[in-house]
């Protein structure tokens, strides 16, 4: 059974924050809960130089007011990530600081004395994440915490963030496959388990879950479910995510957000979220 929804958990990043994103979410405000991260991540591996002011200006004329948006970080470099932090909060904005990989443990504490919430950056396919995560943890203990682009369900159950989010989602169209958590299990679908003769009877709790997120198993039976921005492969990987973040809030009391990179998963995303709450009404 899918887990009860409420809003929809969205991130974007400010490179990626086009007009027609902002006015998306401004029109659908009531249904989404959204997080604006900096890009600094996305900037460093495109090479691409995020303006501070640009990023200030545009939290300042955002027609909504976001869950919460993270300072400008830079990858490497934890005092200029500090500094731009400082610049942030002078000009009258609240972000979300960010601990980066390689700072002192000390500026945990130095950052809680200006935000409830601190960041933790540097753990997306990096060498010793989990290590990291765990010592940052002994001192973060169970004050708020966004872990930067993991979402480890063993340390999540452990620590129980109050925030973190993942674009593993997006997965199924560049991999045609995808991996779905449902009731402590894990199934990793891809088009070979299922034009194997016995997809049917091989795992009834995978068949099963899908059926109760509104999709034919059958129909991943057709060539056609595999290819595409738009196809069904990408809708169960987006409503099975949808259903993941409710299901991390509901076990862990932790806010599980969606990663997008333009208007077209944004598009797919909400309208997964909403034949999710179809099934339920």
């Amino acid at each position: 059974m899918i887990t009860n929804l409420n809003k929809l958990r969205l991130l974007v990043a400010f490179p990626y924050l086009t007009t027609e994103i902002v006015q998306f979410i401004a029109k659908k405000n009531k249904t989404i809960e959204f997080v604006l991260d900096s890009g600094a991540f996305t900037a460093w591996k495109g090479n691409i130089k995020i303006n501070l002011d640009d990023y200030c200006k545009a939290i300042e004329t955002l027609p909504f007011k976001p869950f919460r948006y993270f300072t400008l970080d830079v990858i490497g470099n934890p005092e200029k990530t500090y500094n731009n932090y400082i610049k942030m909060v002078d000009r009258g904005l609240n972000p979300v600081p960010i601990m980066t990989r390689g700072e002192d443990l000390d500026m945990i504490e130095e950052y809680y004395k200006t935000s409830d919430l601190i960041g933790i950056g540097g753990l997306v396919g990096t060498a010793g994440n989990k290590k990291f995560v765990k010592q940052v943890m002994s001192v973060i203990k169970d004050r708020k915490v966004h872990w930067l682009g993991f979402t480890n369900i063993n340390l999540v159950s452990l620590y129980n963030p109050y925030m973190c989010d993942s674009s593993a989602w997006l997965s199924s169209r560049r991999y045609a496959r995808v991996s779905m958590k449902h009731d402590g299990k894990i199934f990793n679908l891809s088009k070979k388990i299922v034009m194997e003769a016995d997809f049917l009877n091989k795992d009834k709790h995978m068949y099963n879950y899908i059926k109760s997120l509104g999709i034919s198993p059958m129909d991943l039976k057709h060539e056609r479910a595999w290819t595409g921005g738009h196809s069904l492969i990408a809708h169960i990987s987006a409503r099975s995510h949808i259903d993941l973040s409710y299901y991390y809030k509901k076990i862990f009391n932790t806010r599980f957000f969606l990663a997008l990179a333009n208007f077209y998963d944004l598009e797919l995303l909400y309208k997964n979220y909403i034949a999710l709450q179809g099934r339920l009404n």
